[in-house]
């Protein structure tokens, strides 16, 4: 038994119920399904962890409280975009508590707890409730908006929680129109521009044409000097391949903190995350548990992966690369993949045996592996 500090997330579906009897079985299961899969990806997304699955509803762990109100509007958000194309959409309610919570093996008890249970019974569909301790923990980190509730007596508490509602705008689009996002240190560009480098991002750019013309897999690697400009370089190719419907994955290293696989495991734990659900679970059907040695977060995605088909440690590296191929060539049939693999001389041994084998491998892929290096440092690596 151990005591935790933690935001307890709570959600639940409206009227599942009638839901079930308005529809077939197997078109609810359906539902269901993508519901879920909405709510995890949202979860994964924030850095939260599934703690169970409620039938109608999932409970939630957050260390940051400001993660935890940006996650439950997110998922109002999303689930909002998917209702759109149904002719039976779904509701969604949110309870949000925080505090000292007790954890005894994989489940959590304590006030807290019973606070997001049920704040969540008190919403209506497309609310958001929340103690106000999670406002004052999350401090200035949260940009949400509120409005105070007031104290609300809850079943099973002696005294009324101080109460507020968060509040949520909805999106333009859908949902199924949502791709995985541009990886945060390859969004935000320079105010003045990538300055003389046009020949560069010509010849970078015409790489990226080739791949998405079906033409294999290419390595660029471009070197230089500390502060020379190589990721901004990089940086600016990459976002103009997103722009025209590429996906960007992107892996860095540093100096003296190298981890096993750390460039894979920046850059598919992006993916894992930002995904959409079916890709996962598709995914996870053909290789299994073996993504998650090198993506952790994939256990927040998908529940009970079953256990690794390893034996030894050379069979476990083999799965491992397996399913890295496999996902890169699977996401580049839907649509090219550029790869940013960052400050590349400081690189983990295990990476640049991924790095080779991805090169080499017989599978038909679209990818295009963006790497950067400071060449006078390649004595370190």
């Amino acid at each position: 038994m151990t005591i935790q500090n933690l935001t307890i997330l709570f959600t639940d579906i409206v009227g599942s119920t009638e839901l079930s009897q308005r529809m077939s079985p197997e078109a609810a299961d359906d539902i269901r399904r993508q519901h879920f899969s909405i709510l995890r990806r949202a979860i994964a997304e924030m850095g939260g962890t599934e703690v169970k699955n409620l039938g109608d509803g999932v409970m939630a762990t957050f260390g940051s409280a400001s993660a935890s109100l940006k996650c439950a509007v997110v998922m109002q958000q999303r689930v909002d975009l998917d209702n759109r194309n149904r002719p039976h959409p779904v509701g969604l309610r949110v309870g949000i508590s925080g505090g000292e919570v007790i954890r005894e093996q994989d489940d959590f008890f304590g006030d807290a707890v019973v606070e997001a249970a049920r704040l969540v019974g008190a919403c209506e569909g497309g609310q958001i409730l929340a103690a106000d301790v999670v406002r004052m923990m999350a401090g200035r980190r949260s940009r949400q908006n509120f409005r105070p509730v007031g104290e609300v007596s809850l079943k099973g508490l002696p005294d009324p929680v101080p109460t507020i509602e968060v509040l949520w705008e909805p999106l333009g689009g859908s949902y199924s129109a949502m791709t995985v996002q541009l990886p945060s240190r390859m969004a935000v560009r320079p105010r003045a521009g990538v300055l003389g480098r046009e020949s560069e991002l010509s010849l970078l750019s015409d790489a990226v044409k080739r791949i998405a013309a079906g033409d294999g897999r290419e390595v660029v690697l471009v070197s230089g000097e500390a502060g020379q400009g190589k990721t901004t370089l990089v940086a600016e190719a990459a976002r103009r391949a997103f722009d025209d419907g590429a996906c960007v994955l992107f892996g860095h290293c540093e100096e003296d903190l190298a981890t096993p696989y750390q460039l894979f495991s920046e850059a598919l734990g992006h993916y894992v995350a930002h995904a959409p659900g079916d890709q996962i679970l598709a995914h996870v059907e053909m290789h299994g548990s073996e993504l998650s040695r090198l993506v952790p977060s994939l256990a927040s995605r998908v529940p009970h992966l079953p256990p690794s088909k390893a034996t030894d440690t050379d069979s476990e590296r083999y799965l491992q690369f397996a399913a890295v191929v496999g996902l890169l060539a699977t996401v580049s049939g839907e649509q090219p993949v550029v790869l940013v693999l960052d400050d590349l001389q400081w690189a983990d041994e295990g990476s640049l045996l991924l790095l080779r084998h991805l090169t080499g491998a017989e599978h038909s892929m679209r990818v295009l592996i963006l790497g950067t290096y400071r060449d006078s440092e390649l004595s370190h690596s």
